[in-house]
């Protein structure tokens, strides 16, 4: 007859062992093959457990029992399955035994470490791993308005910036005051942008008038070097044509900024040449780190 004894005290050992997290394969199919490595060798490595995965299960959890001895093991892992090869091993993880609680044991987190084989992916949905500035890279556009040229000291007269709205809201113009006149505008870009391409939309009117735009990367003491052109061609009626130039990878940084001038010239003819806007393309890295 089995029964309890009053006032004996029951004292229960504390189990002592190393709590693993173990991270299925996608593949439901296949087990899990944990090896284990004993204190003093880290190449001579024996299975110590498989353990099936069920299917969609995430994270397991295995606790390898042993005295606290403060000697340290040596674990990895890799997914095996009956007739196939198993795979390549994770890297190794070690631990120290401690005493284990009782109850439930929170799950280590993920270490990390990676399985070094080749990964393959679907060529119908090809997935592209860069560092910034190389591969991961997005392509984006920023327009800027031509009434955001500003004329130099010599062309303060013989243009205007229309604030009315209507098809020339935002443009810069020329008054009909005869001669040619420069404008300049900084592209205000983020550092580490490149820039592939320069668009314009402008209008000429008058075989007299004529406009050029020029795109120039200036260092940190000033020094300009000219990346590109754009010369108008007469002679543009009703909607303004855009012009577009390939530029040579230019990438902005702390001594290298982007900066164009607008010389316009004109005959007496007011609103002509017109200035609506000029645009920018670039590349931006997509990945902050890479692993």
């Amino acid at each position: 007859m089995a029964g309890v004894l009053p006032n004996i005290s029951i004292q229960l050992r504390p189990l002592g062992g190393i709590a693993l997290g173990l991270y299925p394969s996608s593949d439901p199919s296949c087990d899990l093959e944990l090896h284990r490595a004993d204190p003093g060798s880290t190449v001579t490595f024996t299975p110590i457990v498989r353990l099936g995965v069920g299917s969609g299960q995430g994270v397991m959890q295995y606790s390898d029992r042993m005295p606290v001895d403060n000697l340290t093991r040596f674990y990895k892992l890799r997914s095996v399955k009956d007739g196939l090869t198993a795979s390549a091993f994770t890297n190794t993880v070690s631990a120290k035994p401690l005493y284990l609680p009782t109850g439930p044991i929170p799950t280590p987190a993920l270490s990390g470490n990676k399985i070094g084989v080749t990964a393959w992916v679907s060529s119908a949905t090809p997935i592209q791993i860069g560092s910034p500035q190389s591969t991961g890279q997005i392509t984006k556009q920023l327009r800027f308005l031509g009434s955001l040229f500003r004329p130099t000291k010599s062309s303060i007269a013989g243009a205007y910036w229309s604030t009315v709205a209507g098809s020339n809201f935002g443009s810069l113009q020329e008054q009909g005051t005869t001669g040619t006149r420069t404008y300049f505008m900084p592209y205000p870009l983020p550092n580490g942008v490149t820039v592939t391409k320069l668009t314009l939309r402008w209008s000429v009117l008058s075989s007299k008038s004529s406009g050029t735009l020029r795109l120039y990367r200036v260092d940190s003491v000033g020094a300009a070097t000219l990346i590109a052109t754009i010369t108008s061609t007469f002679r543009n009626l009703g909607p303004a044509v855009v012009k577009n130039t390939s530029v040579m990878n230019v990438t902005v940084s702390s001594s290298r900024a982007i900066l164009a001038t607008l010389s316009f010239r004109n005959f007496g003819i007011a609103g002509d040449p017109v200035m609506y806007w000029t645009e920018l393309q670039y590349k931006q890295g997509t990945y902050v780190q890479t692993y």
